[in-house]
C-alpha cells in the first residue's frame, strides 16, 4: 500500500497511513532499499533523507535540487547552473526514497511524522549506520553539518561579494532590492536564515575548513556578510535597524558560533567592545541564548552590567527577558548585584516577571533579588497584569507587599481585575489583599491611562465588562456604592462602556438605594453620555434627579453638553433640567469650551447665567476667549457677559 501512495491524493494517502499495519518498520526499510544495489547508493539516500529531514521548513524543489547539486569546490554558480540544467529531482526523489517523501505544492515532505522518528537515532544511542539498516540510521548532529555545508557553499559563492552593497540604499530600496535577490537566488532565503543554526547545532562535528568558511561569512566588513545578514534580519522580522556595524567577535556571539568565535586572533577578543549602539557580543548572547558562548564570553571578563545606548538594557536584563535561566546562573555566579537598574529603574525580576519568565524569577529570588524592586510598578504588578499565578506566588512567598500602588494609584489586584485573571483574583484575597482599595493617582513618568482617576477593583472590573471577575469581587465583599476620584460608580463605567448585561445585573443589585440617591444621578450622566435612551428612561423612573450636582459632569444637563447633541439638551431642559446646576463648571462653560455656538445660545435662552462661575473653573467668556472662539465670544458680549 505505501510504495503505491504515491499516486493517491493527499486525503486517500492520510488514509492509507492509518490503516497501516503494525511491521511500519519494515515497509518503511523495503521502500528506501528498493533501488539500492550498493553502498554509494544508500549513501546517496541517506544525504537526501538527511537534507530533507534536517531542513528548517520544507525545501521546495528548486531549493532541494540546489542543495543536491552543490559542490563544495564551485568557485561560482556557473558550474551549478550547469548541472542544474539536467537535473530532474522529482525523478531523482521517486528513484532514491519512493513513496517515503511526497511532494505537496511543489514542496518535499516526509510521507508521515513516523517517517521522521523511524530515522532518527534513538535517545537509547542504538543507531543503525554501522549495521546497514534504514532504522535510526541518522545522526541529528551529523545531518545539521550537512544542512550548513550546504548553506555555507552557497553564501560562500563570490557572487554575494560583488553584488550592488544593499546597506549603502534607503530603507524602501534596500527592501526592494533584498527581494529581487531571493528572486534571483533561489536558496538564498533559507541559507541566509538557517546556516548558523545549523552550524551550531552541528558544530561538535564540523571540520576545521568548514568553520573557516563559517568565520568568513562573519566578516561583517564584506560585502558578503552585508548581504546575507540583511537578509537574514528582513526574514526573521528583527525589530529595528540591521546592525551591520557589528565587530566579528559580535558577529560570531550573536549566531553562537563557539568555534568561529576562539579561531578569532587575540586583537579581535576584547570582550567588552561596543558596537554603534552600546551593545556588547555579551548581550546579543543573552538574547538569543548562547550559553556555551556566553560561558566564554563570561570567563574573559565580559561586563554583565554593561548597559547599551539604545535603551540602557544590561546583558543581565537582556537574558531575565527572554528567560536564559541558564545564562542567568552564569551571570549570578559573578557575584552581580541582581537588583542592577536600568535607566528607567527596572531590575531583571521585573522584566522577567513582566514577560512571565517563572525559572528565571525563582532563580533571582532565591539569590535574593528585592521582590518589592520599584520603578513606577513592582514585580508582582507586571505579575498580575499578566495573570501569572505560579509567579505571584514566587512573589508572596519572598515578601511582595500585595498592596503596593504603582504609578498610577494601582495595586496587583486592580491590575488583576482589569485583565481578567479570576484565579489570580482568587489568589491574591486568599493572601489577604484588600478588595475595597482605592486607587490613589499619583505623579507618573509615563502614561498608561490619561484618563485613571483612582477606584476599586470594581472599577476596573466594570470597566473591562468581565462579569465573572464582578460576581467573584462583590462575593467577596466588594462596595457597590464606591466612587472614583471623578465620581464615577461602578454602574457609571458599566454604563459609559455599553456593558449592558453588567448594567442590568448592577441595577438589580442597587434597587435598595432610594430615589434621590446620587448613585443614581451620576449613572444618569453615564447614559446620557453613551446616548442610551434604555437607561435614560430607567434611570429616571427609579427616581434619578437630573437637577443633582456632583458626578464627572457636574449634572445631567453638563453631561449632555459633552455629547454636543442638541436634542438631547433640549430634552433634558423641557424635562425641567437647570441649566444652573453643578458641582463645578456649568453647562453653559462647558458649551463655551467645546465650541458649540448652537447649545450656548440654547442654554441661554433657557436662562443660564452668564457671569457665574464656581472657584475652580473660569466664566463662559472665559472659556470662549481660551479657545480662540471669537463667535462665541461675541454672541457672550451680546447677551450681556462681563467682560471683567
Amino acid at each position: 500500500m505505501l510504495e503505491e501512495a504515491n499516486e493517491v491524493s493527499e486525503e486517500s494517502f492520510n488514509d492509507v497511513l492509518t490503516t497501516l499495519p503494525a511491521g511500519l518498520d519494515e515497509a518503511y526499510s523495503r521502500i528506501l532499499n528498493k533501488n539500492v544495489k550498493n553502498q554509494s547508493d544508500r549513501n546517496n539516500v541517506m544525504k537526501m533523507l538527511q537534507i530533507i529531514v534536517t531542513a528548517k521548513r520544507p525545501l521546495n524543489l528548486k531549493e532541494l535540487s540546489i542543495a543536491w547539486k552543490i559542490q563544495p569546490t564551485d568557485t561560482s554558480m556557473t558550474g551549478l547552473d550547469i548541472r542544474l540544467k539536467s537535473f530532474n529531482v522529482e525523478q531523482t526523489l521517486r528513484a532514491m526514497c519512493g513513496s517515503f517523501v511526497r511532494v505537496i505544492a511543489s514542496r518535499v515532505h516526509l510521507a508521515h511524522q513516523t517517517a521522521r522518528e523511524f530515522l532518527f537515532k534513538s535517545v537509547d544511542g542504538i543507531d543503525g549506520f554501522d549495521r546497514g539498516a534504514w532504522k535510526h540510521c541518522l545522526d541529528p548532529v551529523h545531518s545539521d553539518i550537512v544542512l550548513a555545508e550546504i548553506c555555507v557553499w552557497y553564501l560562500a559563492y563570490g557572487t554575494f561579494e560583488k553584488l550592488t552593497p544593499v546597506s549603502e540604499e534607503r530603507h524602501d530600496e534596500r527592501t526592494r532590492r533584498i527581494d529581487q535577490y531571493k528572486e534571483a537566488y533561489e536558496f538564498l532565503d533559507y541559507a541566509a536564515r538557517n546556516w548558523a543554526t545549523h552550524f551550531r547545532e552541528g558544530e561538535s562535528c564540523a571540520e576545521p575548513s568548514l568553520v573557516q568558511k563559517a568565520r568568513q561569512l562573519c566578516n561583517p566588513r564584506s560585502e558578503r556578510f552585508r548581504t546575507w545578514f540583511q537578509v537574514y534580519w528582513s526574514l526573521t522580522s528583527q525589530l529595528g535597524d540591521c546592525p551591520l556595524e557589528l565587530t566579528p567577535l559580535a558577529a560570531a556571539s550573536f549566531f553562537g558560533q563557539r568555534s568561529v568565535l576562539q579561531l578569532l586572533p587575540e586583537h579581535a577578543k576584547d570582550v567588552n567592545v561596543e558596537d554603534l549602539h552600546g551593545r556588547t557580543p555579551l548581550y546579543w548572547v543573552a538574547e538569543f541564548g548562547h550559553v556555551d558562548v556566553a560561558q566564554i564570553l563570561i570567563s574573559q571578563g565580559a561586563d554583565v552590567t554593561h548597559k547599551q545606548a539604545w535603551d540602557s538594557s544590561t546583558p543581565l536584563h537582556r537574558a531575565a527577558w527572554f528567560g536564559w535561566a541558564n545564562i542567568l546562573q552564569l551571570m549570578v555566579n559573578t557575584g552581580v548585584d541582581l537588583d542592577t537598574e536600568e535607566d528607567d529603574g527596572a531590575t531583571p525580576l521585573q522584566v522577567a516577571a513582566q514577560e512571565g519568565r517563572e525559572a528565571v524569577v525563582r532563580l533571582l529570588l532565591e539569590n535574593h533579588a528585592n521582590a518589592n524592586a520599584f520603578n513606577g510598578e513592582s514585580p508582582l504588578h507586571h505579575a498580575a497584569e499578566r495573570g501569572s499565578l505560579s509567579i505571584a506566588r514566587l512573589l508572596i512567598d519572598y515578601g511582595a507587599d500585595m498592596n503596593t500602588l504603582d504609578s498610577f494609584g494601582l495595586t496587583p489586584l486592580h491590575r488583576a481585575a482589569s485583565q481578567g485573571h479570576v484565579e489570580l483574583i482568587k489568589f491574591l484575597l486568599d493572601e489577604g489583599a484588600d478588595v475595597n482599595t482605592e486607587g490613589t493617582p499619583a505623579e507618573c513618568h509615563y502614561i498608561r491611562d490619561p484618563d485613571y482617576l483612582g477606584g476599586t477593583p470594581l472599577h476596573e472590573a466594570a470597566k473591562a465588562g468581565n462579569l465573572e471577575v464582578l460576581r467573584l469581587l462583590m462575593d467577596r465583599g466588594a462596595q457597590l456604592d464606591a466612587r472614583n476620584i471623578r465620581g464615577e460608580s461602578i454602574l457609571d463605567r458599566a454604563i459609559a462602556e455599553g456593558h449592558e448585561t453588567m448594567a442590568d445585573i448592577l441595577l438589580d443589585k442597587y434597587s435598595n438605594f432610594p430615589p434621590g440617591h446620587s448613585v443614581w444621578s451620576t449613572a444618569l450622566q453615564a447614559a446620557i453620555l453613551s446616548r442610551s435612551e434604555r437607561y435614560f428612561n430607567h434611570l429616571i423612573q427609579v427616581g434619578a434627579n437630573m437637577n443633582a450636582s456632583g458626578g464627572r459632569y457636574g449634572s445631567a444637563l453638563g453631561a449632555a453638553v459633552r455629547t454636543s447633541d442638541k436634542n438631547i439638551v433640549i430634552k433634558l431642559l423641557d424635562m425641567g433640567a437647570n441649566p444652573n446646576v453643578s458641582s463645578h463648571c456649568s453647562a453653559l462653560q462647558a458649551a463655551a469650551e467645546i465650541g458649540n455656538e448652537e447649545l450656548v445660545r440654547i442654554l441661554i435662552d433657557h436662562g443660564a447665567e452668564l457671569n457665574s462661575s464656581p472657584k475652580e473653573c473660569s466664566s463662559a467668556l472665559q472659556a470662549a476667549c481660551s479657545t480662540g472662539n471669537e463667535s462665541i465670544v461675541a454672541v457672550l458680549l451680546e447677551r450681556g457677559a462681563n467682560p471683567n
